[in-house]
């Protein structure tokens, strides 16, 4: 096999403008002296990335880079090659296609490695490039994971099952050890939900990470009973029901540390679906000062959840962390002088010292029945986990007027929407005005792993997407100032909303016009990559954005009038309410998230066309 040398990797990264011909030639010098491989030189000097570096290779011997995260190694092709094998020569069998083998190298020019690979496993090797330090997380990863799994397919081989069945402890053995490991690594992750889906000839296995959902692995569709089992015996469920859906809850402990888990399950055409929320950790409050949020959204925050009563709703879809927010605003006025009280479906975050009610309108306990009985018990303040009827938010409004704090959650895509939601859930404008203390919003994007992203300059396509993200969700002005990633201030100023067309030219101008509705000051944006301390995703965590409205006299008053929508977002953003995709906008700009994710928050139809 021969290999297309173009350029080499100093001179790509010269000519990309990473570098410069000073650090390359000191580089070259430490290569020379210390045997070290270039990109391992640069990448010591703190000159380029290790990702960068990647790229270059990738260039220079036309090989592609391996991605962990979009490209997890199957359970055929580890079974391959043998752990030992794999270490030793520092490779990562990742997926079989026909007669192809492709295999993560961190050398893909070791042309007897390629052949050894070839000789076991009568397949032809394809290398993709990867990091050394790559290889080795997975092989530690995913070999413990084929051994789990080996044991699994043995235990419920269709072979061993003649006879008496095993009791659920002998079956659950080799099951439980898959459910810790997916447990730990799934705290290792940072990951909020594990889904274990039954598909016709596998059991898929997949993680959500910072909102999106990564398929880890898959097993045998004959393990997928003994899984299920084991979860079930964990949360504390009918093992024998598996027409019905169930919920339960349990903890486990992972590195000391004990975590809640919430557990979910779904009859489906092949099985049980399971779905597994990771809550937190036993005992661990949210502090409402480390959400995120900015500096001024949590001074008008507080001083809202200073009032002695009022109504304090907590708006966003799915997934935008509403129910963390609420059980920061809890700790927050749990201060041991308050009789706080929850009545949620299902409680969530469990909160030392806060007393908790679940729903369960299979006993006719229901958020009505509950809530006029929460009233009866002397409380100073009472969350409701979500306004779903008209009954709830009339006993919502009305423990409101009689001097209680009450905070709710809503679906609702704004804030000044959520004004709206509650008059057409048939309660009074007058009374949603004389007891609605604020209204947050929020929403999640993904942070940019800050060890691999990347500068670009805005093209025409991505200018316009931002111009019709903009048109799309009703942004008129983007307010502001914020840092970008080097000092340089990045100014927004104001101008009346604008054809789709015209927000995307607006896109590119320089601040100093007075006119652009958003200024990218020819810094560029900054995009996703994917390294090692990703595993590849190219994002690292996420960052809260949120918009608070504090309705004032003239927005209240035309709101009991009947003002439509755009005539109330024009008075608040008269009294300085800043919209979610003004603080989403100024994140972008600072190079903390990528268009693409804003694009996915706020406008995913135009991931679909």
């Amino acid at each position: 096999m021969a290999w297309p040398r173009k350029d080499t990797t100093g001179q790509i990264l010269l000519s990309k403008g990473v570098i410069t011909e000073e650090t390359l030639n000191r580089a070259l010098e430490e290569h020379r002296s210390s045997g070290k491989r270039l990109g391992d030189v640069l990448v010591d000097m703190g000159a380029v990335s290790r990702s960068q570096v990647l790229a270059a290779l990738s260039e220079q011997l036309s090989v592609d880079i391996w991605n962990p995260g979009l490209q997890p190694p199957t359970s055929d092709a580890l079974r391959l090659l043998p752990e030992a094998f794999a270490r030793s020569r520092k490779v990562l069998p990742v997926s079989v296609r026909g007669q192809n083998l492709f295999v993560a190298m961190e050398d893909p020019t070791n042309l007897a490695v390629l052949e050894e690979i070839r000789v076991r496993t009568g397949l032809l090797p394809i290398p993709l490039l990867s990091s050394a330090e790559a290889i080795e997380q997975a092989l530690d990863r995913y070999y413990t994971l084929g051994k789990i799994e080996s044991e699994v397919r043995a235990r419920v081989s269709p072979v061993q099952s003649v006879g008496p069945s095993p009791t659920v402890k002998e079956a659950a053995s080799p099951a439980a050890n898959m459910v810790n490991h997916l447990l730990n690594e799934a705290v290792r992750f940072d990951a909020s939900d594990i889904h274990i889906e039954p598909l016709e000839d596998r059991t898929r296995l997949r993680y959500r990470i910072d909102g999106v959902l990564w398929e880890i692995m898959s097993v045998p569709a004959e393990a997928h009973a003994a899984l299920v089992t084991r979860l079930k015996v964990m949360a504390g469920v009918d093992v024998a029901e598996s027409r019905l859906p169930q919920d339960g809850r349990f903890t486990f402990q992972s590195e000391g540390v004990r975590y809640n888990v919430r557990l979910s399950t779904m009859p489906v055409e092949y099985g049980e679906k399971v779905v597994l929320r990771i809550l937190g950790k036993v005992g661990a409050g949210n502090d409402l000062y480390s959400l995120g949020f900015s500096q001024d959204f949590m001074e008008k925050l507080v001083r809202m959840l200073r009032r002695p009563s009022g109504l304090i709703l907590v708006a966003g879809p799915s997934g935008s962390g509403k129910s963390t927010t609420l059980a920061a605003c809890l700790n927050f006025l749990n201060d041991g002088h308050k009789n706080i009280v929850t009545v949620e479906d299902p409680v969530e975050h469990i909160i030392p010292g806060v007393n908790q009610v679940q729903v369960n309108a299979k006993a006719g306990l229901t958020f009505p029945v509950v809530l006029r009985h929460v009233l009866r018990q002397d409380p100073d303040c009472i969350m409701i986990g979500e306004i779903r009827d008209s009954e709830t938010v009339n006993i919502a409004i009305r423990a409101a007027l009689t001097g209680h704090l009450v905070l709710a959650t809503l679906h609702s895509n704004d804030s000044i929407e959520a004004l709206v939601r509650l008059k057409e859930m048939g309660c009074d404008p007058y009374l949603i005005t004389a007891t609605l203390a604020g209204v947050v919003s929020q929403r999640l994007l993904r942070r940019l792993c800050p060890h691999c992203k990347e500068r670009y300059e805005l093209d025409d396509r991505t200018s316009q997407e931002i111009g019709h993200l903009l048109a799309a969700i009703g942004a008129e002005d983007i307010g502001g100032t914020c840092k970008g990633e080097e000092g340089s201030s990045i100014q927004s100023v104001e101008r009346k909303k604008q054809s789709r067309s015209e927000l995307g030219k607006f896109c590119r101008e320089l601040p100093g016009n007075g006119n652009s509705t958003l200024a990218i000051c020819g810094h560029g944006l900054w995009k996703a990559v994917g390294c090692d301390r990703c595993s590849g995703r190219g994002y690292l965590g996420r960052k809260v954005v949120g918009e608070i409205l504090v309705p004032g006299d003239e927005l209240r008053g035309e709101f009991v009038k009947g003002a439509h929508l755009a005539e109330l977002r024009r008075i608040a953003t008269k009294d300085g309410f800043r919209p979610l995709v003004s603080e989403a906008c100024n994140v972008l700009l600072a190079g903390e998230t990528s268009v693409e994710d804003l694009i996915r928050v706020f406008y995913p139809e135009s991931q679909q066309t």
